[in-house]
């Protein structure tokens, strides 16, 4: 592993909902939106303390949030942003993802597709990069998800078995606040299932072909404190000290991954969860052990660092992951969860649109996913 330059985003995490106005103070926001989850909108308590944090009026608040930040969302979202000057977000993955999408959105006054990675004519996945200036954003997290320091969204259609990925490095959060009392009322398997989708991401991240020592450092820390973590969540699910404890882990996590990318594992969630409606931690969970298995065939290499990691020989990388996640998650096949084998070769095709899928070090093809879903089925 050589690095010739290594650049990381700068990120800044504070601690208590009480320094929101001073982060809206530094983005020189004078009415920001509020984008929540609809349990935090309900909620007249957190309410009340996003107001007082906040110290200034709200332009509003938009809480039609939902599970993989379908179009007709993200462009209602987008809409609202209009009287704002600032976002703060509120909640998890989906809602750091529609508010990022909804914040490109109506800079950029253009289609969702005209945004999104896709294909050029070489066949190779490129994506655009706009260039109107974006709303600053200020992220609070209620699940241990690692968006809350990203600057892609991916936005979902109901008709079409993909998504449409945006990036934006500038939606990317001007300041991350964590705070108990904003984790305290996620459902436990909402936070389960986010923290098991941070530790396979973590996983992958230290095989891709863009990892380096500096995230496999932090991805690796990560990947080895999140099962003890789990597992405690599962003996006591509204222990507030375990809960910032996996949001800070997620955040670690996020802040790798960065630099490092996805891989299959990811392309194929991504996927998967949209067309079945399943979090991403429960298709990851099944689908990374024979992911490794594919990487092992092809680049056993690359799988020194998550053998490492998980403290075995990297030719038992793939059974090694399958036990851990066993322990953590179920159910443990893609038949359990609604997939059946006339849907593979789609969701391989799929899959291979997805910018994820260019993260390994070797070059995949439709074939190779559709027998990594085979065997997980």
């Amino acid at each position: 592993m050589s690095i010739h330059t290594f650049s990381r985003a700068p990120l800044r995490v504070r601690w208590g909902a009480e320094h929101l106005g001073a982060e809206l103070d530094r983005c020189g926001a004078a009415r920001p939106v509020l984008v929540c989850t609809p349990s935090v909108a309900r909620d007249d308590d957190l309410l009340g303390l996003l107001t007082r944090s906040a110290g200034r009026d709200l332009a509003g608040v938009i809480s039609d949030i939902r599970p993989h930040s379908p179009a007709d969302a993200v462009a209602a979202a987008a809409d609202r942003l209009s009287a704002a000057d600032a976002v703060v977000v509120v909640g998890g993955g989906s809602a750091m993802v529609t508010a990022r999408a909804a914040n490109i959105l109506r800079a950029e006054g253009t289609g969702l597709s005209a945004l999104a990675t896709r294909r050029n004519r070489a066949g190779e996945l490129v994506s655009p990069r706009p260039t109107r200036p974006k709303l600053p954003m200020v992220v609070l997290p209620t699940t241990p998800t690692t968006a809350a320091t990203k600057a892609g969204a991916a936005v979902t259609e109901p008709d079409s078995p993909g998504r449409l990925a945006l990036f934006d490095p500038g939606t990317r959060a001007r300041c991350v606040i964590v705070d108990p009392a904003l984790t305290a009322g996620a459902p436990a398997h909402v936070v389960r299932d986010a923290a098991i989708n941070a530790l396979v991401m973590a996983l992958e991240g230290v095989t891709t072909r863009r990892r380096n020592i500096f995230a496999d450092a932090a991805l690796g820390y990560a990947a080895q404190q999140l099962p003890g973590r789990i597992r405690a969540l599962a003996d006591s699910p509204d222990d507030p000290d375990i809960r910032v404890e996996l949001v800070l882990l997620a955040l670690m996590v996020g802040d790798g991954t960065d630099s490092t990318g996805g891989g299959l594992t990811a392309a194929l969630s991504h996927t998967i969860g949209h067309r079945i409606h399943a979090h991403n931690g429960v298709v990851d969970a099944i689908v990374l052990p024979h992911v490794l298995e594919l990487v092992a065939r092809r680049d056993p290499a690359c799988l020194s660092s998550i053998a490492e990691v998980l403290g075995c020989p990297a030719t038992a990388v793939a059974t090694t992951s399958e036990a851990l996640l066993a322990g953590l998650s179920m159910p443990r096949r893609l038949g359990e969860i609604g997939v059946t084998a006339r849907d593979l070769a789609s969701l391989a095709r799929a899959a291979m649109d997805d910018f994820a899928a260019s993260g390994t070090t070797f070059r995949a093809d439709e074939a190779d996913l559709e027998r990594v879903l085979e065997n997980a089925l």
